[in-house]
């Protein structure tokens, strides 16, 4: 079972069944949920909250990442991320960031892959089985 996941998507809908998803697949018993990149980051930029709220077990948390989202992008997300991440303001090994989005375009699915910390690309909906699957890949056997 992993520490937590982090699930940042705007659609009340989606994070619903996604959470259920998540739920049936068993890889973990804490989600968080987020309708913003800027929530996303205000949280990580409290570590005292982001303890209390994901927990004291070691990292890596899983961040899923939805792409299309008024305000900051999931793309806009990231590129702060790599810039805390270059300047060493925040630290890549404490989460998996996969992203979760409706977009199925090849664009799309290249641009996240540009960014070396991004570990895969999921399109929504995502059955308990597709979760299981992406997450043994990048956690081990779940």
């Amino acid at each position: 079972m992993i520490p937590g996941v982090i699930l940042v998507d705007d659609s009340e809908a989606d994070r619903y069944l996604t959470r259920r998803a998540i739920l049936r697949s068993g890889i973990c018993n804490r989600t968080l949920e987020f309708d913003s990149g800027e929530q996303l980051l205000a949280l990580l930029d409290d570590r005292e909250r982001l303890r209390d709220e994901a927990g004291d077990t070691p990292p890596p948390i899983l961040v899923l990442l939805d792409i299309n989202m008024p305000g900051m992008t999931g793309f806009d997300v990231l590129d702060v991320l790599k810039q805390r991440f270059e300047t060493g303001r925040s630290d890549s090994s404490c989460m998996i960031i996969m992203m979760f989005t409706s977009s199925s375009h090849p664009g799309d699915r290249a641009r996240a892959s540009s960014y070396g910390f991004v570990r895969d690309y999921l399109v929504k909906p995502a059955s308990a089985d597709q979760l299981k699957k992406a997450v043994g890949a990048h956690y081990g056997a779940q």
